[in-house]
């Protein structure tokens, strides 16, 4: 099975749970099972495929449940981010000169050192646009006292090409393998608003790509009408950016990193630190492209805004929002 296609059936069939068993743990089996690879594979260069899928995580210790489903967003975005990093280890360490050369243009094999540091790992961010890295799969935990968000991603040459050309504006109908569903019908099938959160894309049946922001935030059972209304304008807004999130970091990683490198050391700090710092430096620069959009909930069940109650936290009440942008890729990534 071609990578291409093993991405448009996982996410014809894409799985997010919030789960009894460690969300890493849950993640990195059924990313194995989806890719039929070996869980040991996961994480690793897959050589007879040409693809690569990773795992990032995002922890919160010891906070209370509103505090959690405040940030799932923000935590979503942060596992990306984690497993873009693992990615870019990755890549520095198993693709060739000539990958890079073919991949990204000119490339230094003298200076492209395997990211086996964290300064390196960014490095290779700064001078490779990575594109193309696609959510597999998403789970939620909250065991002893950690609340976790596990994301996997999944990257090929072929995905790094096929999005290379989307954004450049050429060729994009021919590029894009369609999925299985509309997207109307993916949502209805696949996404459950209570446990899919953050930034996302979708190609329909006709091979048109969705970018996709889906927010929450804790909402107090005994608010006023007008509460909630203020609410779901906070919400809305939140959704704008995670759409410009999903339609704009991976041209804005590779600068964020550059200014990062020049701005401060990352040598001697947490992994977790510096993804966190990442990813809030592209969260501001994102901010200026921010797209009209669309509600994506109105059309499936009739309101905006939903509520919904969280499985991993019972007795709490969700405000979930989502909203998709369909236009020109090419209008907001110049």
């Amino acid at each position: 099975m071609g990578i291409k296609r093993a991405v448009s059936l996982a996410m014809s069939f894409l799985a997010f749970s919030a789960c009894a068993e460690n969300a890493l743990e849950y993640v990195e089996r059924k990313t194995a099972e989806v890719l039929k690879i070996d869980r040991a594979q996961v994480g690793e260069w897959v050589k007879g495929r040409g693809m690569i899928a990773v795992v990032g995580i995002a922890a919160l210790e010891n906070k209370k449940p509103a505090e959690i489903l405040g940030k799932r967003h923000e935590l979503a975005e942060i596992a990306i981010m984690d497993a873009k990093l693992k990615l870019a280890e990755k890549l520095g360490a198993s693709l060739t000169a000539e990958d890079k050369r073919h991949l990204w243009g000119s490339s230094d094999p003298e200076k492209d050192v395997a990211g086996i540091t964290t300064t390196s790992k960014i490095q290779f961010l700064a001078k490779h646009r990575i594109l193309g890295a696609t959510v597999l799969l998403q789970s939620e935990s909250n065991l002893d006292g950690e609340y976790l968000m596990a994301v996997s991603l999944v990257w090929s040459k072929g995905l790094q090409k096929s999005a290379a050309t989307i954004m450049s504006g050429s060729g994009a109908a021919a590029t894009s393998t369609p999925g299985k569903y509309s997207l109307k019908q993916w949502m209805k099938k696949n996404i459950d608003p209570v446990l899919v959160v953050g930034p996302r894309q979708y190609v329909d049946n006709k091979g048109k790509r969705h970018f996709i922001g889906i927010v929450s935030m804790p909402c107090d059972k005994s608010a006023s009408p007008r509460q909630q209304l203020m609410l779901e304008r906070v919400l809305q807004v939140k959704g704008v950016a995670s759409v410009a999130w999903s339609l704009r970091s991976d041209v804005e990683t590779s600068s964020a990193s550059s200014t990062m490198l020049k701005q401060t050391s990352v040598d001697g700090k947490e992994d977790a630190e510096v993804t966190s710092e990442l990813t809030q430096r592209i969260r501001q620069r994102v901010r200026s492209a921010m797209p009209p959009v669309k509600p994506l909930f109105e059309p499936l069940f009739g309101d905006t805004c939903i509520y919904r109650e969280h499985p991993l936290f019972p007795g709490s009440k969700m405000a979930i929002y989502a909203c998709e942008f369909d236009g020109e890729f090419q209008e907001y990534n110049k």
